[in-house]
């Protein structure tokens, strides 16, 4: 089996921009720390990195669930 391969269900890696951030429902507090918070409820967080620096594929979905059904579609998806 081909390991290169990407599977339909895969979540898209979501740029780290502000007009996603808009789309995704979503305000940063703090751009150095990347601390969010969600619009609906007000929860804030702030993603744990992974190595190398890089956001992890979900660090937009609020820890509540508030924006886990978001729409995609017109989302910017960052480079891998």
């Amino acid at each position: 089996m081909d390991n290169d391969l990407e599977f339909a269900d895969e979540e898209p890696r979501v740029k780290y921009s502000p007009d996603n951030l808009e789309l995704l429902g979503l305000n940063e507090l703090d751009p150095s720390r990347v601390l969010l918070e969600c619009q609906e409820y007000g929860q804030k967080w702030s993603p744990n990195f992974e190595e190398g620096g890089r956001l992890p594929s979900l660090w937009w979905k609020c820890p509540n669930g508030c924006n886990a059904d978001a729409d995609t579609t017109d989302i910017e998806e960052d480079s891998p």
